[in-house]
């Protein structure tokens, strides 16, 4: 059995680099061991899915109603599958960048770079380059966005 859910984009980090091997959800799917959760990241801001998604095979299930945990909650130990699925990236054109930001011909040049080295790094990152390549590559996408915004 497949189940399909959300995961806001700081518990995705934190389950992409390794740092989360666990879910506590509500026991309202009749979760199983061995069951697949396929985990979409969900943007609550725009209350719409990046692209980016994880697959686990559920390898434990710890139920509620004792050791603090709520009656009705499990938590669930994860297996991760060693693949994932990123978004596609649109790369700006240089002339774009310098006509739409009024920047001048370098800036727009460290910004392209920038989304390059982003694109790689998480082109790398997915085929299971250690969490510290994975954060300095959400380091550089949050400061895209930074510029995007003030745009």
């Amino acid at each position: 059995m497949i189940h399909d859910l959300k995961a806001w984009p700081q518990f995705f980090d934190a389950l992409l680099t390794g740092e989360k091997t666990f879910e506590v959800r509500k026991n309202d799917r009749n979760y199983q061991v061995g069951s697949t959760l396929l985990i979409r990241e969900w943007d609550p801001k725009n209350s719409s899915y990046s692209g980016r998604e994880l697959k686990f095979t559920i390898s434990y299930i710890l139920f509620g109603g004792q050791f603090g945990i709520e009656e009705g909650f499990v938590v669930l130990g994860l297996y991760r599958h060693p693949q994932y699925k990123l978004p596609k990236m649109e790369l700006p054109g240089l002339d774009e960048i310098h006509e739409d930001a009024g920047l001048g011909m370098t800036d727009a040049c460290d910004i392209r770079l920038l989304v390059e080295i982003a694109r790689a790094a998480e082109s790398l990152t997915a085929h299971g380059l250690p969490a510290e390549v994975y954060r300095e590559v959400r380091t550089i996408r949050q400061a895209l966005e930074k510029f995007k915004e003030g745009k």
